[in-house]
C-alpha cells in the first residue's frame, strides 16, 4: 500500500501527506483516477521481497515474464554464505546472472559504508562486498548537496558506466512527492 501511494503521489504530483491523512481535493481525486487507470493498464507488480534468494527472484521473473526488476535492496536478498561479505557477494554473483542468461534489467538498490560526507561517495563505499562493483554495468550513488539543508538539493553521481561517460549532476528533490528532476542550472 505504501509503495502504491508513493506512485501515486509521484506520478500524479500529490503530497503523500495529502494522502495518508486523506486530505485530497475533488480535483486531485480525478488526478488518482486517471493515475491509477494508467498505472494498472501497464504490467507492474509490486512484491514484497524480503527474505527471497536470487532462485525466487528468478522463479518470479520465469513466472510473469518480467523485462526489468528492482531489488530494494540487494543487502535483504536471503543467500547462503558462511560470512556476511560471503552472502553479498553471492547475491550480487546471483543478480548478475540472472540479468545476463534471463536478459532482464536488474537495478538493485544497496546500501552505502558510512564515509566521509565532505568526499563524493566512491564504488569502495558500497557495502560488505566489492563484488557489487564488478557485477555492476553502471554505479549511481546520490549524496545531499549540503548536509544541513536535507530537504535540499542531492548530487547524483555515475561512478560506473561500461557503455557511456562517469559524470556528476545536481538534482532537485520534492520530499513532499519523493521526485528527484536535474537541476536547471542559470548561468
Amino acid at each position: 500500500d505504501t509503495l502504491f501511494d508513493r506512485l501515486i503521489s509521484s506520478f500524479v504530483g500529490i503530497p503523500m501527506q495529502s494522502i495518508k491523512t486523506n486530505r485530497i481535493s475533488r480535483k486531485e481525486w480525478d488526478l488518482v483516477c486517471q493515475a491509477t487507470q494508467a498505472i494498472t493498464t501497464r504490467k507492474l507488480d509490486l512484491i514484497s521481497a524480503a527474505g527471497m534468494t536470487a532462485s525466487d527472484i528468478r522463479a518470479k521473473i520465469m513466472e510473469a515474464g518480467y523485462k526489468i526488476i528492482v531489488v530494494d535492496y540487494l543487502q535483504i536478498v536471503g543467500a547462503k554464505g558462511s560470512s556476511r561479505y560471503e552472502q553479498v557477494t553471492n547475491i550480487s554473483i546471483d543478480l548478475h546472472t540472472i540479468a545476463q542468461s534471463m536478459g532482464v534489467t536488474v537495478l538493485a538498490l544497496a546500501q552505502l559504508s558510512r564515509h566521509d560526507e565532505e568526499r563524493p561517495p566512491r564504488n569502495s563505499d558500497l557495502r560488505e562486498s566489492g563484488q557489487i562493483e564488478q557485477d555492476a554495468d553502471v554505479i549511481m550513488m546520490l549524496q545531499l548537496e549540503k548536509k544541513a539543508r536535507p530537504a535540499g538539493p542531492r548530487k547524483l553521481y555515475v561512478t560506473k558506466n561500461k557503455e557511456g561517460e562517469l559524470f556528476q549532476t545536481l538534482l532537485t528533490f520534492d520530499g513532499s512527492s519523493a521526485l528527484f528532476a536535474v537541476k536547471e542550472i542559470n548561468e
